[in-house]
């Protein structure tokens, strides 16, 4: 009876060591903004990131409409890239080029007045893009991940 008790007792302290550890890790795959990004590293396909907080913030209206659908493709052209951003739910269909590193120790895009968005990268080297595009003073949001 007493071996039956002892073992219970380090069963149970044994499952509540388990919680507690599995309690303590840190977040896999947390995102954190990419400085020093190359213009190579952004070339490729992106998808919809489905972040759960990705919009946070956000609200739509006349100005500023939500892709949650959203796709870009990033490819070279001449020295630049070309950004090719589509969202069918919101009829948006647009492409710019441009340069869109500001510096080496950045971690943005910018073209132009047309494009900003944020570059974040995660513990898997995955890249995840954050931003809009702005087409006649219409701010198109997204949010995709590198496939």
């Amino acid at each position: 009876m007493i071996n039956n008790m002892k073992s219970f007792k380090l069963f149970a302290l044994l499952c509540v060591l388990g919680v507690f550890f599995a309690s303590c890790k840190e977040p896999k795959n947390e995102w954190e903004n990419y400085f020093g990004y190359t213009n190579q590293e952004l070339v490729g396909s992106y998808v919809s990131s489905d972040v759960a907080d990705a919009f946070d913030g956000l609200i739509e209206g006349t100005y500023c409409h939500i892709c949650h659908d959203a796709t870009i493709k990033v490819s070279p052209n001449g020295g630049k890239l070309k950004f090719e951003i589509k969202s069918p739910n919101n009829g948006l269909t647009h492409n710019c080029v441009g340069d869109p590193s500001l510096s080496n120790s950045d971690c943005l895009i910018q073209i132009g007045n047309e494009l900003l968005a944020t570059v974040y990268t995660n513990s898997s080297q995955g890249i995840r893009i954050h931003g809009y595009v702005r087409i006649n003073n219409v701010n198109y949001y997204f949010d995709v991940i590198k496939e």
